[in-house]
């Protein structure tokens, strides 16, 4: 007897958001927000376009449900770990464990991060705000953690705040984001946890290095 082709297990409604919002990311990332259809999404999740609505209610609603719950936790999770330090040995573990945190953010998601790159050079002012209300607060995270450093006394008096922020920024997550290269003409990456925790050591070492007392 032929045996009958059994039916696709359904979804619960956490899984197809979860699905629906896979799907999106990539399409954001790809296209921008302007550029991506929910028709092109929904019939690569294989669901009904007016689902996307019932959940989201239109483009913008799907948008911000995909890109505000990481720029959230990312923005979370730095301020626990750039508390206040007390002594050089702190300023190293904490700048580790901060640059750890952006290689993995970057390594676990990263259409977030085209998406966020994409829309603020778009000047997209959904993302405007939730860079804002998230990511921007980090920054300011990052900064008041060598304002504080300066003032008990670990760095330098002639060092600028900001701009120690942003270079720790942007060489943590640019060099994440080309990852692929150093796999591919270097055998290296930061899907490799040696790798990981070298590459860590070696900018904190180098911020030490240059800004400490």
């Amino acid at each position: 007897m032929a045996k009958t082709k059994g039916k696709k297990p359904e979804l619960s409604s956490e899984e197809l958001k979860t699905k629906i919002q896979a799907i999106a990311r990539k399409h954001f990332a790809m296209h921008g927000m302007a550029g991506t259809s929910l028709k092109d999404i929904a019939n690569e999740a294989d669901v009904a376009g007016s689902l996307i609505n019932y959940h989201y209610t239109d483009k913008e609603g799907l948008f911000r449900a995909c890109i505000e719950p990481f720029t959230r936790g990312r923005s979370e999770a730095i301020q626990r770990i750039l508390s206040e330090p007390r002594n050089a040995e702190e300023m190293r573990v904490r700048l580790e464990l901060f640059i750890e945190e952006m290689q993995s953010s970057v390594l676990s998601d990263r259409d977030n991060f085209e998406i966020i790159d994409r829309e603020m050079r778009s000047e997209n002012p959904i993302i405007l705000k939730v860079f804002e209300d998230t990511m921007l607060i980090s920054f300011k995270s990052v900064i008041e953690f060598f304002r504080k450093a300066q003032a008990n006394g670990l760095i330098i008096d002639d060092a600028d705040p900001m701009i120690l922020a942003s270079i720790l920024f942007t060489s943590t997550c640019d060099s994440a984001r080309k990852s692929h290269l150093g796999k591919r003409f270097f055998n290296v990456s930061f899907e490799q946890a040696d790798w990981r925790r070298k590459f860590a050591k070696q900018i904190a070492d180098l911020f030490l290095r240059g800004v400490m007392k």
